[in-house]
This record gives C-alpha cells, sequence and structure tokens, in this order.
C-alpha cells in the first residue's frame, strides 16, 4: 500500500469525524444595546457546510443564514426593518440538519397598557379585576366591556426595542417525588416571565418547595390544575418582587405551564400552575400569562392530580408532593419548520392516573 494511503487511514482511525452536535453558539454578552453588534462565538465553525440561522417559534427562517465562522453578528442575517419583534432562536445547522442547543435572541421590549375593568363572573367569588386589552387591542369577547371605558383609556408610552438579550436556550427539569416533569419554555409569548424564572430555578429557589395546591375538577367537573412555587407552602408565598402579566398567545390546555397570581394582573411571583384541560383553563387565556409547556412527565402530573385532597375550597392535599429540585438543562436542537410547542404532552394520550396515597 501507497505510504500516503496508508498514513491517511491511519490519521482518520485515529481522528474520527466529530459528532454533528459538538458545535456550540456562544453570546459574547447577555445585553446589547439596539446598534451594537450581536456578536456570538461559533465552537465548531470549521465544520464543513456550517451555516448559522435565525428562526422564528414555528421554525421558519428570519433574514438570510450566516456562513459559519469562528465569530458572527447576528445582524448579517437581517436588516434592520426585518428585525423581529419578539424573541427567536439562533440555531447552528450544518447542511439540513439542526446541531447543538439553540440560543434565544430576545428583543428588549416593554409590554402595551394592561385594560383592565372590574367584573363579576358565575364561577368568580365576588368582583375581580378582568383583562380587556392591551394597548388599543382589545380581546376576543370584551368588546361590550371596553365601550364605557376605553374613552378613559391613556396611551402610555410608545414600544421600541430598547437592545437585545441572548442567551442559551434551555429546558427545565422538575424533579419531584411522584416522578420526573420536563418543560420548554415560550420566550416568544413571555420573554420576561420566562426569563425571571429560569433565575429563579437556576438560583435554587424551587428545590425543596412543594405542588401546594392540588385541584382535580373544577365547578364545571372539569381537570383544571395542580399549583406550586411558593418557598412558604401557604400559596401566598412570594420571591420577594412581582412579576409584570405579559399578553401570552400561548392557550392553556393539558400540560401548558402559567403563572399564579392575585387579583392585580401584576402581582405574580414564583408560584406556577401545570394545567389539566382545555375544558377547566380556557377561560384563564389572556387573564393569566401562558409561559411554558411540559414536554415529558404526563404520568408524574396524572399522579400528582390524583391525591387524596384535604381541603376542597383550597385544594390542599392530604400530603404536599415535594419538589426535590429543577435542574436547566440545554434544549435540543431547533429543526426548520418544525413549531416546538407540537412536542407537549397530550391528555388523549396520557397514561390514566394511578391513585398514590402516600
Amino acid at each position: 500500500m501507497d505510504p500516503t494511503c496508508l498514513a491517511a487511514i491511519l490519521m482518520l482511525a485515529n481522528d474520527p469525524p466529530r459528532p454533528l452536535a459538538d458545535v456550540t453558539l456562544r453570546p459574547s454578552r447577555r445585553y446589547i444595546a439596539p446598534d451594537a453588534p450581536i456578536t456570538i462565538e461559533v465552537d465548531g465553525s470549521t465544520r464543513p457546510g456550517l451555516t448559522v440561522q435565525v428562526l422564528d417559534s414555528i421554525g421558519q427562517r428570519v433574514g438570510a443564514s450566516i456562513p459559519g465562522a469562528p465569530a458572527i453578528d447576528l445582524r448579517d442575517a437581517f436588516t434592520p426593518a426585518q428585525a423581529p419583534e419578539r424573541a427567536v432562536f439562533v440555531q447552528a445547522f450544518i447542511g439540513e440538519e439542526a446541531v447543538g442547543s439553540p440560543l434565544v435572541l430576545e428583543p428588549l421590549r416593554a409590554a402595551p397598557a394592561c385594560r383592565t375593568v372590574r367584573a363579576t363572573g358565575v364561577r368568580s367569588r365576588g368582583p375581580f379585576t378582568k383583562v380587556v386589552g392591551w394597548g388599543s387591542s382589545v380581546l376576543p369577547g370584551c368588546e361590550d366591556e371596553v365601550k364605557p371605558v376605553a374613552p378613559t383609556w391613556i396611551d402610555g408610552d410608545p414600544v421600541v426595542t430598547s437592545g437585545w438579550r441572548i442567551y442559551p436556550e434551555r429546558d427545565a427539569i422538575v424533579e419531584t417525588d411522584k416522578g420526573p416533569i420536563r418543560i420548554a419554555f415560550a420566550p416568544d409569548v413571555a420573554p420576561g416571565t420566562v426569563w425571571t424564572m429560569l433565575q429563579l430555578a437556576d438560583d435554587g429557589f424551587y428545590d425543596g418547595t412543594s405542588f401546594h395546591r392540588i385541584v382535580p375538577q373544577d365547578a364545571q367537573g372539569h381537570p383544571f390544575v395542580i399549583q406550586g412555587g411558593d418557598l412558604h407552602g401557604s400559596g401566598n408565598g412570594t420571591p420577594g418582587f412581582n412579576v409584570a402579566l405579559e399578553p401570552s398567545s400561548l392557550p392553556f390546555d393539558y400540560g401548558v405551564v402559567g403563572m399564579a397570581r392575585a387579583d392585580e394582573p401584576h402581582s405574580a411571583g414564583s408560584q406556577f400552575f401545570i394545567a389539566l384541560s382545555r375544558e377547566g383553563t380556557s377561560r384563564l387565556d389572556g387573564q393569566y400569562c401562558a409561559f411554558a409547556y411540559v414536554i415529558d412527565g404526563a404520568s408524574t402530573i396524572n399522579r400528582i392530580a390524583a391525591l387524596p385532597i384535604d381541603d376542597p375550597a383550597t385544594g390542599r392535599p392530604v400530603k404536599a408532593p415535594r419538589i426535590t429540585t429543577v435542574k436547566l438543562v440545554p434544549s435540543p436542537p431547533r429543526a426548520a419548520k418544525v413549531d416546538r410547542t407540537g412536542q407537549r404532552i397530550d391528555r388523549a394520550s396520557a397514561p390514566p392516573p394511578d391513585r398514590d396515597t402516600r
């Protein structure tokens, strides 16, 4: 054999091709001024055919793809007129295959003014604050309630992109004493809420807390929610600050995660709930912020929802299931033309609850 060929074979044997996942995108900094370069570093940029693309939440490409290089400016993907107004996802590709975990690129934009009225309803225990719109937009079905108060609305400050936040996309693995739950976040519809929850989880806030409220059925007999995230364990605890309500467009349904709050719209903190059915939670659309969805752990959710209840009026369980840890892990690659919310668990195919009386 030709010595040159033999040497090449031995080199390939000793240095096999790196796996496709061996590509890492890393932001140069977290916060970026609106006109500054959005620079990211690309480990594995020499891989043949590597490009970096910006995708929206349903996997559609935003602007142009960028050839691989050790450092790239994401502004090369889109013109100022194409700059996204919602969070998008920065994904590496080799050919048509997505590789490595994506980054979240989030424009820093305040939510429009939240419009509310005092209302009553058959499911409420008295008057409550109802969200009827955002800015000049009215929520579906609220037109009649808006007419008397719309002339008194005061326009808020104009919504502008004051800069960018960029960070690795991560999922949360919620380990409980009833099993694990994996949660994916939706920064495109609730960026501030997602960021707050990521920081709380990363700081260990939820470790050792419980699901202190379990409502397997509402007054109409529809599966409702399981709720946790309170250090105090009473349902009244907070992280010491409030999280502003955001106009999330993610509809509540089985496995969708929302922020719990008091009557005041901007009173959320750390408590979250997981919806148990569309029938039971559709009325929460627009009133509570949906910010994430469960992609694995239906059996755990059903097991928690089936626990014995000590006080049906408050949903307090006989023995509250514990959250041992919440770990943040890299999200999987985002494939082109794929909406990741399609991975959300489905109640129709979820395993039936097993009665755990411990």
